[in-house]
């Protein structure tokens, strides 16, 4: 994927849809910080609350997710 850019306002939700393999799973993945092996982010930012995620350690992330970044995963 490639020049993605989102922005959510405070008290705001977002969701992504779009047609199959067309990047929304890697694009949820990415921002937390959650893509499988191989995976990686190559460059920009993902910026909440002025903190950029992508330089913070995993403990970080972890405090993050589900508490102020979340993530609904699909099932089958």
């Amino acid at each position: 994927m490639d020049g993605i850019t989102l922005s959510v306002g405070a008290g705001e939700c977002l969701g992504i849809v779009g047609e199959s393999g067309s990047g929304k799973s890697m694009t949820a993945l990415s921002v937390m910080r959650l893509l499988p092996a191989g995976g990686h982010i190559s460059g920009g930012s993902i910026v909440l609350d002025g903190t950029d995620l992508s330089t913070l350690s995993e403990d970080k992330m972890q405090q993050i997710r589900g508490n102020a970044v979340g993530m609904v995963f699909q099932t089958r």
